[in-house]
C-alpha cells in the first residue's frame, strides 16, 4: 500500500484528516517526522470534480426520485 509509510523518512503513517461524507482518510501525517500529505480525493465515490484547473468540488446531484424513496 503507497499509504503505509513515509516518502521522507520511511515513517509510519497515521490518518491526519477524513473525508466529511464517508470518513474516509483524505491526508496522512508521519509519526515521526510530522509531515503532511497531500490531500487525496476519491472522486468516483463522494465529489464530482467540475474542472480541474480551478479545483471546484461539489457534491453528487440527489434526483427528485431518489430522496423520496
Amino acid at each position: 500500500m503507497p499509504d503505509e509509510s513515509c516518502r521522507k523518512c520511511g515513517g509510519l503513517l497515521l490518518d491526519y484528516s477524513l473525508c466529511g461524507k464517508c470518513k474516509a482518510p483524505t491526508r496522512f501525517i508521519c509519526r515521526i517526522c510530522g509531515m503532511i500529505t497531500t490531500e487525496r480525493y476519491h472522486i468516483s465515490i463522494c465529489f464530482k470534480i467540475i474542472e480541474h484547473d480551478e479545483k471546484i468540488i461539489k457534491f453528487p446531484l440527489i434526483r427528485k426520485w431518489e430522496i423520496s424513496h
